[in-house]
């Protein structure tokens, strides 16, 4: 008979835990047949805290000990177990150093993407329950998931994001009570989406660094990860699909505009330069030495972008 229950003689650890390092075991302790042992309530899967020489520690999970013996197959078990058992945000905190390893050994992650596990729903009073906008909006934020309860205001800072409650007390006419549309009030729904912290990440106020900035993950290049995997499965995802259309419309729509009108702008100047000096014959010499100016000009963003 296999026990679940932690032992203080094994320092919290579990059998899943000491059997982490072998697949046909994994396979037996996580068969279904065993389904009636198994709760939410109770995760199986968690890092253990691991002694060091000199009083030092590490914490260790057992998807890492398996990843460390290389047991795929194991590792996908115990995947399959936490979408189905422990499908919480707390569980993304086991994949937050080993996701690019599971990348890299092509493990299917699309289980894990399509679930819960990286994707905080939350509904505080802090926050307004409804509003007159409709749309999505997609939100950085670069603090701690337990201090979001208090942030609305740095989130959504600006005017049309104000509560209707906080734009009554200031007694506006357009949402005074009995005055507002209630057919144009919808219900809102808050999620945070953890995976940008996989990949590096900034914490513009580090405490632990003296108020400093302090990169993390600086090695990590999740969006490189993800262009080389194979499993397509993952970009249908939620997550995923977020997770692009932030980078999209924070960073890369401006610089890829830019790109685009420099390189216009060489083509134009390029059939200009052709016929004006090599078709026509036409023009001095002070001309054809302007556009030859514009030609180094246009050329040169898309050399220093292939350099960098």
């Amino acid at each position: 008979m296999v026990f679940y229950k932690s032992f203080l003689e094994f320092d919290g650890a579990n059998m899943v835990s000491i059997l982490s390092f072998d697949s046909r075991s994994m396979s037996h302790l996580l068969d279904d047949k065993h389904a009636d042992y198994f709760s939410d309530e109770f995760p199986i899967f968690y890092r253990n805290k691991i002694q060091k020489s000199g009083g030092k520690y590490f914490y260790r999970s057992a998807i890492d000990r398996s990843l460390r013996c290389n047991q795929v197959r194991a590792v996908s078990l115990m995947i399959d177990y936490i979408v189905k058992y422990q499908n919480n945000f707390v569980s993304s905190y086991l994949f937050l150093k080993n996701f690019p390893v599971l990348l890299e050994k092509a493990i299917s992650v699309f289980p894990l993407l399509d679930s819960n596990v990286f994707s905080l729903k939350f509904d505080y009073d802090e926050w307004p329950s409804s509003h007159t906008n409709n749309d999505t909006h997609l939100r950085p934020y670069n603090d701690s998931i337990f201090n979001i309860r208090e942030n609305y205001k740095v989130v959504f800072h600006e005017e049309e994001f104000r509560s209707i409650d906080d734009m009554s007390k200031n007694g506006e006419e357009e949402v005074k009570i009995g005055s507002i549309d209630t057919s144009k009030v919808y219900k809102i729904k808050y999620s945070v989406n953890l995976l940008p912290i996989i990949g590096e990440h900034i914490i513009d106020m580090d405490e632990k660094n003296g108020g400093d900035k302090t990169y993390l993950n600086s090695d990590v290049n999740f969006m490189g990860l993800l262009n080389e995997t194979e499993e397509l499965e993952i970009y249908e995802t939620q997550t995923i699909q977020e997770l692009i259309q932030f980078k999209w419309d924070k960073y890369a729509r401006k610089h890829h505009i830019f790109g685009c009108c420099m390189h216009l702008f060489y083509i134009f100047t390029l059939v200009l330069y052709i016929n004006i000096v090599y078709i026509h014959n036409s023009g001095t010499k002070k001309d054809q030495q302007t556009y030859s100016i514009l030609l180094a000009i246009g050329i040169l963003y898309p050399a220093m972008y292939d350099w960098t």
